[in-house]
C-alpha cells in the first residue's frame, strides 16, 4: 500500500518522504517542510496519535489522510482521532489519490 500511494503522489509531480514507523516519520517531519501527512492505520493507534500530535507541533497546517484496508466503523473512528481530512482505501485508484491529494493541499486553515 505504501510503495504504491508513494508512486502515485510522486507520479503527480508532489516531493514524497516515506517512513516505516512513526517515530522515522515523526524524525523526517523534524528536518523537512511537510504539507500532507498519510497515516497507514496498520500502525498502531497510540504510535499514530502520538506521532501525529509531534508532527503537528513542529508543522501546525498540516493536513491528514488516512489509509485503510477498508472503510470500517473502526477504521473511521481511528481517522477521525487522528484528525485525518479524508481516508484512502484499498484498492489504491490513482485518480482518486491525486484528486484528494490536491483538494487537501488546496484547503486553507480556518480563520476565527
Amino acid at each position: 500500500g505504501n510503495s504504491v500511494l508513494a508512486a502515485i503522489v510522486a507520479g503527480a509531480g508532489y516531493d514524497v518522504l516515506t517512513a516505516s514507523d512513526g517515530q522515522e516519520a515523526t524524525g523526517l517531519a523534524e528536518h523537512h517542510d511537510v504539507d500532507l501527512v498519510v497515516v497507514d492505520l496498520a500502525l498502531p493507534s497510540e504510535d499514530s496519535l502520538e506521532m501525529m500530535r509531534a508532527i503537528r507541533k513542529a508543522h501546525l497546517q498540516v493536513k491528514t489522510a488516512a489509509l485503510a484496508d477498508t472503510l470500517s466503523p473502526e477504521a473511521l473512528k481511528t481517522a477521525d482521532l487522528l484528525g485525518a481530512q479524508a481516508v484512502l482505501t484499498m484498492p489504491l485508484a490513482a485518480q482518486i489519490v491525486v484528486r484528494r491529494v490536491r483538494v487537501l493541499l488546496q484547503r486553507r486553515p480556518a480563520r476565527y
